[in-house]
């Protein structure tokens, strides 16, 4: 009598679902996930598209061991959005919000200009971008 052993592989969980996240324009963000097998092939997603390598070089995409990130460098106001990673038959997604860069007068004008008819006046003020909202 011959016996024959069928192993079937464990679908492929959720370990860690992504988190919402949020960055700052001109800054990174990060978003991750773990599985509970390593090295599996994902595809990530930006408001349903798939991210494919033709993506500018700012969109980053890791797998180390079972941890899968998505990194996007020098955010911009328009990188916010619903991403989400899909492998097999898990899915998982997160917001991301990018706070715009705001600015704020470091020196008010000091005088009132003045000048003839015709002639140039020059006015100037200084600006500092300020991190966070608004």
């Amino acid at each position: 009598m011959q016996g024959r052993v069928v192993c079937a592989e464990r679908p492929v969980e959720l370990v860690e679902p992504l988190k919402d996240a949020r960055a700052l324009e001109r800054g990174k963000a990060t978003l991750s996930c773990r599985l509970s097998r390593p090295r599996k092939k994902v595809a990530w997603f930006r408001n349903g598209v798939e991210l494919t390598p033709t993506e500018p070089p700012r969109y980053s995409i890791v797998s180390d061991d079972c941890e899968y990130t998505l990194t996007l460098d020098d955010c911009r106001l328009d990188d916010a959005a619903q991403y989400s990673m899909r492998c097999q038959n898990v899915d998982t997604s997160a917001t991301l919000t990018v706070d715009g860069m705001s600015c704020c007068m470091r020196r008010l004008l000091q005088y009132t200009p003045e000048g003839w008819l015709g002639s140039r006046v020059v006015i100037a003020c200084w600006t500092q971008a300020r991190k966070g909202p608004g």
